[in-house]
């Protein structure tokens, strides 16, 4: 027979392909696969995913007021670096030690119904809670757009805030010279927010 001969193994059979060299191509194979896969859906999720910059309120320096019928109010003007909806934030009052004051029911007379406005320094409305303090945002000219209090959350309808409002501390104790902390968070799905000031 004329041409190249088969390849032969020792005992003249022919040579056949060891199964391990089978295993290792499939299992490369299915690696590559997979690692392909995963940054393909790494990536997708990435550009899927809208990148927004750190928020802040802007806390500016607060302000205390005369108490009224027992009532201690603080102001505190804010500065929003964008468009922050309340149902993206919550807020945490501690002491200097770090430990929570946490919040307490606002009056029932404290968020108004729809259509009606008030000013929150009124102790008729926004009075002593009974337990910690709450706080109250209040819309440019002064009225009431939404509470804060127990069990730490937002009792109105979300409403972004914008300057220039303001947020006032409600409490039954004077906070003045307190040097507690009022923080703010994000708690929104991908919302990085962070603001402080001190009492």
């Amino acid at each position: 027979m004329e041409g190249s001969p088969l390849r032969q193994d020792e005992t003249g059979g022919r040579r056949r392909t060891p199964a391990r060299v089978y295993t290792v191509a499939l299992l490369s194979a299915v690696a590559a696969v997979t690692v392909t896969a995963g940054a393909y859906y790494l990536l997708a999720a990435l550009n899927s995913t809208e990148l927004r910059p750190p928020l802040n309120l802007g806390f500016g320096s607060p302000r205390f007021t005369e108490p009224q019928s027992g009532v201690y109010y603080v102001q505190i003007q804010l500065s929003p670096t964008g468009s922050i909806p309340t149902a993206d934030f919550s807020l945490k009052l501690s002491t200097p030690s770090g430990h929570r004051i946490l919040a307490g029911n606002s009056t029932s007379a404290c968020l108004p119904p729809s259509g009606s406005t008030y000013s929150p320094l009124n102790p008729a409305t926004c009075g002593v809670p009974a337990r910690g303090w709450y706080a109250v945002l209040a819309i440019s000219n002064e009225t009431i757009a939404n509470v804060f209090g127990y069990p730490g959350s937002w009792a109105g309808s979300s409403i972004s805030v914008a300057p220039p409002d303001s947020l006032y501390l409600i409490s039954g104790e004077n906070l003045s010279g307190s040097y507690d902390l009022l923080d703010a968070f994000g708690v929104a799905p991908g919302i990085s927010l962070y603001s402080s000031v001190l009492l």
